[in-house]
């Protein structure tokens, strides 16, 4: 066996084995998020969610977070400990429109959790990007501009209400798509 299949073999096997992830995390009856952070996956998948070079893998391992960030509070939290913020605000200006719809989906998930995260987000210049991505040529996606605006709403909202200042251009743009 030559090392490229072997290494090619290893790959394959990384990407099946993230697949499988994200897979117990979807279950929508019982996704097995505890199982997954007592399992100390957490790390591995934040590392994944940076390596560009295998862009289906990380799709899946952004994927996988997303799903690690809609459980409890707490789980959300170690996911943001991780530093979920600022790799899913750095993964909005990716040039892959699949990465950055499911940086996108990471982006609007933390937020929704709880303000404090909210203006984390905020401050780490998520408003900004998405507005970016909006712009620019994935920004006429459906898809993108469904997901990309809810993760906006999710920066607006929330007790106490963000600074007016900090989320205007988001307004602003919300306003724009609904007249």
């Amino acid at each position: 066996m030559l090392v490229k299949d072997f290494i090619e073999g290893y790959i394959i096997q990384k990407h099946r084995g993230i697949i499988g992830i994200r897979k117990l995390l979807s279950d929508e009856d019982n996704p097995l998020i505890n199982e997954v952070i007592d399992a100390r996956i957490l790390p591995y998948l934040m590392e994944i969610s940076k390596q560009q070079e295998y862009p289906h893998m990380q799709m899946e391992a952004i994927w996988s977070l997303t799903n690690l960030g809609s459980g409890s509070t707490e789980q959300c939290q170690l996911l943001v400990e991780e530093g979920a913020i600022p790799l899913s605000v750095q993964l909005l200006r990716v040039d892959n429109g699949i990465i950055v719809e499911q940086a996108i989906w990471l982006v609007g998930q933390i937020a929704a959790d709880q303000p404090i995260l909210r203006d984390l987000l905020i401050e780490e210049g998520a408003i900004g990007n998405l507005l970016s991505v909006l712009k620019g040529e994935n920004g006429s996606k459906k898809s993108i501009i469904s997901n990309a605006c809810w993760a906006l709403s999710n920066l607006c909202r929330g007790m106490p209400l963000p600074a007016n200042d900090l989320v205007l251009p988001a307004v602003e743009y919300l306003c724009s798509v609904i007249s």
